[in-house]
């Protein structure tokens, strides 16, 4: 049975008051003590409860953490990622890790982009696939393949419209761009203009583009 420890005690007080003024102080005395007991007990009680709540979670807390640890045991570090592993079979991955090897061991999963990148949901840490192979792109219409020994006065026509800016080659005409951004390597190795591929937002602080032939980024 629940007992009303605010009414009871109210209840205490409106008697002792009423034995007070009633002469009664014998009575009286022995309402203050009783009261001073009940109120001993719920600070008490009240302690008590706080105690085993803190102790409730400190042991939640220890067993989460005893989870995660197990958890990482079962991981394998493979082609620069976590991967969670029974037997020779990986059954969960890719994780990051930038975020499970850092301070709060968070488990965040990567994904994959489709252009040969993996890249983490939370703190954006990126990874390249191994074996990934760039899809073929047909080159635009306007662009061709120059190569030394084709036609030398197309070749030197387009290496005199040709202006590299922020390591990147463009075609200009008449103070405009025409063409690009085409690889700088490539054409500086065997004189081919190779259209660059723009990487995602993601990748801002590694570059703006990247060259799928020879996998240069600028």
């Amino acid at each position: 049975m629940s007992i009303d420890v605010a009414a009871a005690i109210a209840t205490l007080k409106a008697t002792a008051k009423a034995l007070k003024e009633a002469g009664r102080l014998d009575l009286y005395q022995q309402i203050l003590g009783l009261m001073q007991t009940v109120q001993a007990d719920v600070t008490e009680n009240t302690r008590l409860a706080l105690e085993v709540d803190r102790l409730s979670r400190e042991l939640a807390e220890a067993r989460r953490e005893m989870e995660k640890a197990q958890r990482r045991r079962a991981m394998d570090f493979a082609d620069d990622v976590y991967w969670v592993v029974e037997g020779n079979e990986r059954r969960e991955g890719p994780f990051c890790p930038n975020c499970l090897d850092g301070p709060n061991h968070l488990e965040m999963r990567m994904t994959d982009r489709k252009n040969g990148f993996l890249v983490c949901v939370g703190c954006k840490h990126s990874a390249r696939v191994r074996g990934y192979v760039a899809p073929p792109r047909d080159p635009p219409a306007t662009v061709r393949s120059l190569r030394f020994g084709d036609n030398q006065r197309r070749a030197s026509e387009a290496r005199e419209e040709l202006q590299l800016r922020e390591g990147a080659y463009y075609q200009v005409k008449r103070g405009a761009d025409v063409g690009g951004p085409f690889c700088a390597r490539c054409y500086t190795v065997d004189s081919r203009l190779m259209p660059l591929t723009p990487l995602p937002a993601v990748f801002k602080d590694v570059g703006r583009y990247e060259c799928p032939q020879c996998k240069a980024m600028v």
